[in-house]
């Protein structure tokens, strides 16, 4: 059960943004009009998981901004109020600090203005990474033992732009146990691979899985006040 996820019994529908031969990833500037939502969304996908955004390490503030993309995935779902998009907050919080210990004001005071488009959503939940505790011995960023109480050094802040205070929500993102795979079709034939990542890019899914899990509630024992249509 330990290794089992958040939702275990979900299913599952990718689209794939890699570029060949590339090393990046792309994403057309209007979500709506070359349908990067919907085709998930006429599927029956309710829940969208979003672990891509704009990141420029040197300078994060650039990437603090609410642009066309941003907008044009609000107006997505303000035209479809059943779905819940899950972004990652971003990887360009503050690295430098090394004695963070609790979650505090003093803690935030650097690292503001870094979270980047999409997490700028209006109409979503931008995901940012707390320290994860699953082994005692890990040391997390910031030469400190990993607890879940701490906030990730390197997780985006906010506010946004318009002062909107983001991110949404924190889950686990520094050493997060993952499946991991190599590109070898041979390895997947033997036994199970893991990796542990970190990132804000580990810690969304986890928000998305428990969404679906509401999701599920609220469709199963609250079908009179529950969400319209979809199967998660």
């Amino acid at each position: 059960f330990w290794n089992n996820g958040v939702a275990p019994n979900a299913k599952l529908l990718f689209t794939s943004v890699g570029v060949v031969n590339f090393g990046g990833v792309y994403v057309p500037e209007d979500l709506a009009a070359d349908r990067f939502l919907a085709n998930g969304y006429d599927e029956g996908a309710r829940v969208h998981s979003a672990s891509w955004g704009c990141s420029s390490r040197g300078a994060p503030r650039l990437c603090n901004l609410y642009d066309f993309r941003t907008r044009s995935m609000d107006e997505f779902v303000h035209n479809n109020k059943d779905l819940v998009i899950v972004v990652a907050a971003g990887n360009d919080g503050d690295f430098s600090r090394s004695d963070i210990v609790h979650d505090t004001n003093a803690t935030l005071s650097r690292g503001l203005y870094t979270i980047g488009a999409p997490a700028t959503l209006k109409n979503g939940i931008a995901v940012g990474a707390s320290q994860n505790s699953r082994r005692p011995s890990w040391v997390c960023l910031g030469n400190i033992p990993c607890s879940l109480h701490n906030h990730a050094v390197f997780s985006s802040r906010g506010p946004t732009p318009d002062a909107r205070v983001k991110p949404d929500v924190v889950a686990p993102g520094e050493r997060v146990v993952s499946a991991w795979a190599d590109g070898v079709a041979e390895d997947c034939e033997g036994l199970p691979k893991e990796v542990a990542l970190t990132g804000t890019s580990s810690a969304a899914p986890a928000v998305a899985a428990a969404v679906l899990l509401l999701r599920e509630y609220f469709e199963r024992y609250e079908p009179e006040g529950g969400v319209e249509g979809g199967e998660g």
